[in-house]
């Protein structure tokens, strides 16, 4: 069964009424003047022609992916910083962590949002029109759907993710759809009967798994009641743990008042032998001391590598060491972070700690173990 859904294109807002037999209950609640939150949330869906899509690839070891793509869309992003929406979904390969990117921009979304939520009590979503085909009978194979325009795309998908959109001629056909998408199974809206291609009208009969690239805007979105019930029951443990815990301290509290004057009788015989124990933990520090200079990382063979390995792009502006966690922290400048990470990697395990802006440059903060 589907909700009601609202599908936005260049050319205005298509209305889908909701599918499958549990439509009958939402329409007998509407004939009796019941409303039902639930029932009225409709799940809207972008034209692809409105939405930029991109893909690139992050280190492998990328400590936050999601400031990692926050900071590449502002180069990414054909739109200009706070003016768009986007969602992301990130995999993960042996060296590098594939990122795929939807953006759109605010004001081609806000008037048709703001008429949608007029008419429905509730969004439940915001989604690229692709993802309305993608259910749970073809989530663990792989196909791609053929969407008609102006420049027609090829969604690929694998697995219930998002693979490719790739753009096509408008004279595609199933031959070529096929090559392009590497799969056997292509469907086409209302395709004619003698293109091969499939109807996807059956995948519109099943519930939308609505699983990745949300680009609702917070303001829309539905309050989570669960999570508001679950809070309220935290919030309620927290106060009964306290309470406990102030029974208990009071009572701890009587107990220590009376160790009290029995610790004051044995006071000066502690402070004789804390005396006495002190100098030999001084002599032990000094003997831990000496074996640690035995241990310390060969730092001129270390900087003679850093110096060979180091990008020609890529300059320094402060190196420091730890030698508690016997990592060298490095921050510079770079035209490329990437380049950067993969030419150290021989040094020792590298981290990229974060990345910014700095007039006008890439300025980066690296992490390297010399463990």
């Amino acid at each position: 069964m589907r909700g009601p859904e609202a599908i936005i294109t260049g050319a205005g807002i298509t209305y889908c009424p909701p599918t499958g037999p549990g439509e009958a209950i939402p329409a007998l609640l509407a004939r009796l003047g019941i409303s039902s939150a639930e029932n009225s949330a409709t799940t809207v869906y972008v034209a692809e022609e409105l939405l930029f899509y991109t893909t690139f690839e992050l280190p492998a070891k990328t400590a936050s992916i999601k400031d990692a793509v926050h900071y590449q869309l502002g180069m990414l992003v054909p739109f200009p910083e706070d003016t768009y929406l986007y969602s992301f979904s990130s995999k993960r390969r042996d060296e590098a962590i594939v990122v795929t990117v939807y953006a759109l921009a605010k004001d081609k979304i806000e008037e048709p949002l703001a008429e949608i939520a007029a008419n429905s009590s509730t969004i439940a979503g915001l989604f690229p029109l692709g993802q309305r085909y993608l259910t749970r009978s073809n989530r663990k194979e792989k196909w791609a759907l053929l969407l008609p325009g102006p420049l027609p795309k090829l969604l690929i998908f694998d697995h219930g993710r998002t693979s490719g959109r790739l753009l096509c001629p408008n004279d595609a056909d199933l031959t070529a759809a096929r090559e392009l998408a590497d799969c056997q199974a292509i469907y086409q809206p209302a395709p004619t009967p003698d293109s091969g291609f499939l109807d996807p009208a059956p995948l519109l009969a099943e519930s939308p798994l609505a699983a990745e690239f949300d680009l609702l805007p917070a303001g829309f979105r539905r309050p989570d009641y669960f999570k508001m019930v679950i809070t309220a029951l935290v919030g309620l443990n927290l106060i009964a743990l306290l309470l406990l815990i102030g029974i208990k301290e009071y009572s701890f509290h009587r107990l220590s008042n009376r160790l009290d004057s029995e610790i004051a009788a044995l006071q000066p015989q502690i402070m004789a032998l804390n005396k006495e124990s002190g100098n030999e933990v001084e002599q032990r520090k000094i003997i831990e001391q000496m074996e640690r200079l035995g241990k310390n990382p060969d730092l001129i063979k270390f900087f003679n590598e850093l110096s060979r390995k180091l990008p020609p792009s890529s300059y320094l502006d402060q190196i420091r060491l730890d030698k508690k966690s016997e990592a060298i922290f490095i921050h510079g400048y770079s035209d490329d972070i990437s380049e950067l990470t993969n030419s150290l990697q021989s040094l020792g395990e590298v981290r990229l700690n974060s990345t910014s802006r700095r007039q006008n440059k890439n300025y980066f903060q690296l992490e390297i173990s010399l463990q």
